[in-house]
């Protein structure tokens, strides 16, 4: 304490990196990789590091208890709503009988506004479902496929779901966002480099803004060789890849940084990706978009971005 205050005073104080040299190596166990591990990695690398080497978790943040009557579902709530609905509806359930249970849960507002909101609800729930069906509907539903897929040093694990003669199809009661396409881009990778004859090698995609997929993979274990050389480096060390500002670096096919820094820096009207409290923690002391920024995000994205449909 009396160094750094005597340095201080001396008007010498220089900010450090958070990492300055990297941990070292993981344990053998982390070869074994479940692949919602990856999942977890690659939507957030500086959550997954603090997290799995550092064991550092920032607790969520509890709202307080509105003090005005709630007049809307929205944030987490509504989309809780909207993912329970879509699977009672793909189930073949009427949402008019599971109304009750869902008001119980305290998710809408009191009253006829409440039944408002259901119904507006439960009509988009059911148009997205219809679009899930029509994707397949002419497609036999394959079993679900358990597999383990040596990869270099590397063992992944799992199981690939909703998976159809033609293709798999991916969903979420949401707008699309940068990771759920680098999901689903690990799922497509993983299908295409355990395809068998019966398998198929096209993925889809369905976002309740937009439906996109992958086209086939003929290098599919080389791109996992390189994404999981990525997740070892970032076990030992936070890396420079954030899913929504690498995939704006990607725009137009230009890697370019001037958009790539406004997803990053945010405006009055959207929150910056860097306030996120991970990536504050870790790259507070100075900005992250640098040459590494650049090389991983293209190392992980152009592979991605080029078998977009």
């Amino acid at each position: 304490n009396c160094a750094a205050q005597q340095q201080r005073q001396l008007g010498i104080m220089q900010q450090q990196p958070f990492i300055p040299t990297p941990l070292s190596e993981p344990t053998a166990e982390w070869l074994q990789i479940p692949v919602a591990k990856l999942h977890r990695f690659i939507s957030n690398p500086a959550q997954f590091f603090l997290e799995n080497r550092l064991e550092i978790k920032f607790p969520r943040t509890i709202e307080p208890l509105a003090e005005r009557e709630q007049f809307a579902v929205s944030g987490l709530e509504g989309y809780f709503l909207k993912e329970t609905l879509l699977q009672h509806v793909l189930q073949g359930q009427d949402l008019d009988s599971v109304f009750p249970a869902i008001r119980a849960q305290g998710l809408l507002p009191p009253g006829e506004h409440g039944k408002l909101i259901y119904a507006e609800t439960a009509n988009a729930v059911t148009e997205f479902a219809a679009a899930i069906k029509q994707q397949c509907a002419d497609y036999v539903q394959l079993q679900d496929i358990d597999f383990e897929l040596s990869v270099g040093d590397f063992c992944l694990s799992g199981r690939l779901n909703h998976v159809w003669s033609q293709q798999m199809i991916r969903y979420r009661c949401a707008k699309l966002k940068a990771k759920d396409l680098l999901r689903s881009w690990i799922d497509h990778l993983i299908l295409n480099a355990i395809g068998g004859d019966s398998s198929p090698v096209e993925t889809k995609l369905i976002m309740f803004d937009k439906v996109t997929g992958f086209s086939p993979v003929d290098n599919a274990e080389e791109l996992l060789q390189d994404l999981l050389q990525q997740y070892w480096l970032g076990l030992k060390q936070p890396i420079h890849f954030f899913p929504e500002t690498s995939m704006a670096l990607s725009k137009k096919g230009k890697w370019e940084l001037d958009q790539a820094i406004k997803v990053w820096e945010g405006s009055d009207y959207s929150p910056g990706e860097k306030n996120d409290p991970y990536y504050q923690r870790c790259f507070s002391n100075s900005s992250p978009l640098d040459d590494n920024f650049i090389r991983t995000s293209r190392l992980l994205l152009e592979p991605l971005l080029s078998h977009l449909q």
